[in-house]
């Protein structure tokens, strides 16, 4: 068997709440970011997860457009990403928008309600 190829990342938006949608109100891109094994010191979420990356924006995640039951962004990330740990670890993705802030002082967000609709990572193998 082949290894992946072009992985896609497929995030759920399940509202986009008060104010403008990120994308609308040009904070995109929305880049995607590679760890090996996670971002910061642990696997949980903390502080540190928000500094730099061993494989800083290698994908772009697309502006959500509306499906037949749910609204979808997509991804693609190259396949040496998914094996920074050489097969003895894990790899971790994080998104985050080019602007974190407009200057206007008002709310600007989509919720990616990950209890509802958990982000996927879809892999395609071929056979030789």
């Amino acid at each position: 068997m082949v290894g992946p190829s072009q992985p896609t990342l497929l995030l759920t938006q399940t509202a986009t709440g008060a104010g403008t949608n990120p994308f609308a109100a040009g904070f995109a891109p929305l880049s995607i970011d590679a760890a090996n094994r996670w971002f910061g010191g642990a696997s949980g979420l903390a502080p540190e997860d928000f500094s730099g990356a061993d494989r800083p924006g290698v994908g772009q995640m697309s502006d959500p457009a509306q499906g037949p039951t749910q609204v979808l962004s997509h991804g693609s990330v190259p396949a040496n990403t998914i094996n920074l740990t050489r097969g003895n670890g894990r790899t971790q993705y994080r998104v985050s928008f080019f602007k974190a802030t407009d200057g206007a002082n008002t709310n600007n967000y989509i919720d990616w309600n990950g209890a509802q609709s958990p982000p996927e990572l879809i892999l395609t193998y071929t056979l030789p």
